[in-house]
């Protein structure tokens, strides 16, 4: 709550300097910034972030009239954020950082490891300016071990995790996930922060986190670690199918490219299936009878199933089903996502007016916090959109000081 007692966000005056680029680390201080920190994101046109150099080929025809500015991938992982350019290989931004780090709580960064040693802004380095500093690393494997300088990105998180051996079908190649596997990495870094800076609440001592990407992926398949260490057992990859649940699938339905994905845990929700859709024979089938044999016959019971689903549309199916109890929902292709009346009641989407992309729609933060309001989104900054006032205003420098910096190349 401020002074004039209007509640504010959790980590409303947290200040970030957010080195990070790509996905991974952008998404944990995307999460911040949802939960009201400042975040400074510091860039340079000599290493643009990767999202802004995509902004030719996500979903857009290669054109040399497509500039870094029109990423809508960038806009939507830097939402809210300031922006200031500084050349890292300039010792005068190296000193300008060390002046951000003396009045900021937080420096995040998803460089390979070493990289902030290079530039001696290292935890070591910066608690001598700010004892309370916390400063949070993200790669691929972390900070230490006999594989912490090899490199990563999504794909290569989910191989080494073990994610991508375990996903796919039996007689098909592993397949590594993307996107998700940034944003599993990035919630676990925005969470260590977020306990880092409740330890300081109490402590007032900053600390170094070390988030190595692959460890966080390895604890989705820690159970069958487990299974393996205690009977000798290897997961392999079985596409939709549980190791115990059946049905448990996604299944065509009428229509082009038409799916609903089914569920049914318990012998009450399976017989709640077979009465609904008109088939209570099936619940006195010995192959189907009980949850052990339901699971043995699977195949068969997939091919029942998705013969009856075939001539329905997804959203009756799940009408019919939901209606008895049973956990049914269309596969949601990306336009029925961007129209879904659920997340529109809950006011997922909202729309930031970019300076060079102009209107666009975005997700907010997915949560609701009933007690403490979220703060008006911003779109993700354009290139040193903010470096003025975070130097002026933040840093103190004058107006011909900035004018300097910015002839001498230091902010570029």
């Amino acid at each position: 709550m401020n002074k004039q007692g209007i509640l504010q966000p959790p980590l409303a005056g947290i200040r970030v300097i957010d080195f990070t680029w790509a996905a991974a680390g952008p998404f944990a201080t995307l999460m911040m910034g949802f939960l009201g920190a400042e975040v400074v994101k510091v860039e340079s046109e000599k290493r643009l972030d990767l999202l802004r150099k995509l902004a030719q080929v996500y979903g857009r025809a290669k054109s040399s009239e497509v500039s870094v500015e029109q990423s809508p991938e960038f806009n939507d992982l830097n939402l809210n954020k300031l922006g200031i350019r500084l050349d890292m290989q300039n010792p005068a931004s190296i000193e300008l950082v060390k002046q951000l780090v003396a009045v900021s709580d937080v420096v995040v960064a998803n460089f390979s490891a070493g990289v902030l040693q290079r530039l001696k802004l290292d935890y070591v380095a910066l608690r001598t300016i700010n004892p309370s500093i916390i400063v949070a690393s993200l790669s691929s494997g972390g900070s230490g071990g006999p594989e912490y300088q090899q490199l990563g990105y999504a794909p290569i998180f989910s191989a080494q995790g073990g994610t991508a051996n375990l996903a796919g079908y039996a007689d098909e190649p592993p397949i590594p996930t993307r996107g998700a596997s940034d944003m599993v990495s990035g919630s676990y870094l925005a969470l260590a922060i977020t306990a880092a800076l409740n330890h300081r609440s109490h402590t007032g001592q900053g600390q170094f986190i070390d988030v190595a990407a692959i460890e966080g992926i390895a604890m989705l398949v820690g159970e069958t670690v487990v299974d393996f260490s205690m009977t000798g057992h290897v997961a392999h990859r079985r596409g939709n199918e549980d190791n115990a649940i059946a049905p448990h699938n996604c299944y065509p339905c009428l229509g082009d490219d038409r799916w609903v994905s089914i569920v049914a845990s318990t012998d009450a929700e399976w017989e709640a299936l077979c009465g609904a859709i008109g088939r209570p024979a099936w619940c006195h089938d010995p192959r189907f009878a009980a949850a052990l044999s339901r699971w043995e016959h699977r195949d068969e019971l997939d091919n029942h199933l998705a013969a009856w689903t075939r001539s329905h549309p997804p959203e009756e199916i799940t009408a019919v089903l939901q209606n008895v109890g049973v956990a049914a929902f269309p596969v949601m292709s990306i336009q029925a996502l961007a129209h879904d009346p659920h997340l529109r009641d809950r006011r997922f989407y909202d729309e930031v007016n970019h300076p060079v992309m102009g209107p666009c729609k975005v997700a907010r933060e997915p949560w609701v916090l009933a007690e403490t309001p979220p703060s008006p989104l911003r779109p993700g900054p354009t290139l040193g959109q903010h470096e003025v006032s975070i130097l002026q205003d933040l840093l103190g420098h004058s107006e011909a000081e900035v004018a300097l910096l910015r002839d001498s190349k230091v902010l570029t």
